[in-house]
């Protein structure tokens, strides 16, 4: 579900992949959480997500939001077709600071 893709001492980039539905939206909300922990700035990469459902999203909206509490980033990169329309539905590109150019 989860890959890191590069990571310092502050800032990690990872890549989800999968389903992320309720599921696994426990274990997908503990890895977040700790990533918030740890890191100052987060890098989340969406483009392999082959399914994002309401539970999942709230976890990306709460990890954007604490971050945003904590003055921390959490970013959120490329997205999956999936994902784009996700976003779309809720108004998410406006939370993340997301445009289209960089859907893929």
């Amino acid at each position: 579900m989860i890959s890191v893709i590069k990571e310092d001492e502050n800032s990690i980039d990872i890549a989800l992949d999968g389903d992320l539905t309720i599921y696994v939206a426990d274990k997908f909300n503990q890895e977040i959480s700790s990533y918030l922990n740890k890191y100052q700035c987060i890098d989340v990469d969406l483009s392999n997500v082959s399914e994002l459902d309401t539970s999942c999203y709230q976890v990306l909206l709460r990890a954007k939001l604490l971050s945003n509490k904590n003055k921390k980033e959490f970013n959120i990169g490329s997205l999956s077709e999936k994902t784009q329309d996700v976003f779309e539905l809720y108004n998410l590109n406006n939370v993340f600071n997301h445009t289209d150019s960089s859907t893929q």
